[in-house]
């Protein structure tokens, strides 16, 4: 693949893609025929790196402008109790009305903020916090959190993924996602955000590989709110206690000052041809990459995206335990499979049936594939009935 043949394959897949990101393939790309193992996905996978490293160094730039320039602006106020750190910083929209399913997400994580307090977790929420320089205390405020709590919208997404590099939820995700990403922790807010499989961009890419240990999916006023919020503060605790015994085994934390270094290609161009290679042996995925993965196919299979779909079950198929990552289940217990069927993506189904997947699986509420098929009856729905009839 040649150098300008991969700026452009890359330039068409790749969200926020810019003549930056295609300076730097230049520079570095061998000219030629030039391919890793696994080509193109590896490329992707080489894209999306280049493209939030380039993100976070911009980012970085703007915080560190903004803090020469505000030196004087005042810092964040303390309460009396937190002198010694934040337990929770909260990230969040500002969308309400028709633009957030009817719903007041300020309210709503406000609620939450009360919630946790009441429950003895120290937060920085920005209705309290929110005075001289905002982009100073943003990023004060995330450095002195022990945790991040990142809370999901439709909305929200799109700010972080969006091309506004003022928008304060893109600074406050990807400073945290730069400095701690081992703190962050998802709270859904709706059900159209309900799990990772409908998640997009930098949540997904971040986030996509924890579940979800609460959610506000039915609301503040829902009878399950407390339950929601107790568990909630247990993760947090939870995240404490574990990002703490990672810092005192390795003491060597990210800084804020360092900015993040672009990844160096290797094209590896001097690969033995594959035929004369013995079959890799098939190792053992770990946890991480079960997660990554399978969140990545729930996601594919919910928007009936075949061709990423077939990539995602040949990367499965190297695990020794690749059917862990095609039986996925997401906090709902919904495999890709159920999502598919649902969604009445026949050839999406019968790939994920090809490739071994549970027919038999039953989600939280006791439904199967056949179930969720017959009883949505979208898109091909009739031959998604079929094909799971047919493989019992």
């Amino acid at each position: 693949m040649g150098t300008e043949q991969l700026v452009e394959f890359l330039s068409h897949k790749i969200p926020c893609w810019n003549d930056d990101c295609s300076a730097i393939i230049r520079s570095q790309h061998v000219a030629g025929d030039v391919f890793f193992e696994n080509s193109k996905e590896d490329w992707m996978h080489y894209g999306f790196i280049l493209v939030y490293a380039l993100r976070l160094t911009k980012l970085q730039n703007i915080i560190l402008s903004g803090q020469s320039a505000g030196a004087s602006g005042g810092g964040i106020p303390v309460d009396g109790d937190d002198e010694d750190g934040i337990d929770a910083f909260l990230t969040h929209d500002w969308g309400k009305g028709d633009e957030n399913n009817g719903r007041d997400n300020h309210a709503e994580v406000a609620a939450v903020n009360t919630a946790l307090k009441q429950r003895g977790i120290r937060t920085w929420f920005d209705q309290d916090r929110m005075e001289g320089v905002i982009t100073k205390q943003m990023q004060q405020g995330i450095d002195r959190a022990a945790t991040v709590v990142t809370f999901i919208t439709k909305r929200y997404m799109s700010k972080v993924d969006g091309d506004n590099e003022k928008d304060n939820c893109q600074r406050e995700f990807l400073y945290a996602q730069l400095t701690k990403p081992e703190a962050m922790i998802a709270v859904p807010m709706h059900q159209d955000c309900s799990h990772p499989g409908l998640w997009k961009g930098p949540v997904l890419f971040t986030l996509g590989s924890k579940l979800a240990a609460a959610n506000v999916v039915d609301g503040v006023n829902s009878a399950n709110f407390k339950a929601q919020m107790d568990a909630l503060a247990s993760e947090i605790r939870r995240v404490m206690k574990l990002v703490a015994s990672q810092k005192s085994t390795n003491p060597r934390t990210p800084s804020a000052q360092q900015a993040p270094s672009v990844p160096a290609l290797n094209p590896q161009a001097s690969r033995s041809p594959a035929s004369a290679r013995e079959p890799p042996l098939k190792v053992e995925a770990t946890s991480d990459e079960v997660n990554s993965l399978g969140v990545r196919l729930s996601n594919a299979a919910y928007a009936g995206e075949a061709a990423e779909v077939e990539r995602l079950l040949q990367s499965a198929d190297k695990f020794s335990n690749g059917s862990a990552i095609v039986d996925w289940r997401d906090p709902d217990q919904m495999t890709p499979l159920h999502i598919a069927a649902y969604n009445g993506f026949s050839d999406v189904v019968k790939q994920l049936m090809q490739a071994g997947a549970d027919i038999n699986a039953k989600d939280c509420a006791g439904r199967t594939p056949l179930n969720d098929a017959e009883s949505n009856k979208d898109n091909n729905w009739q031959e998604c009935v079929r094909l799971l009839k047919g493989g019992r």
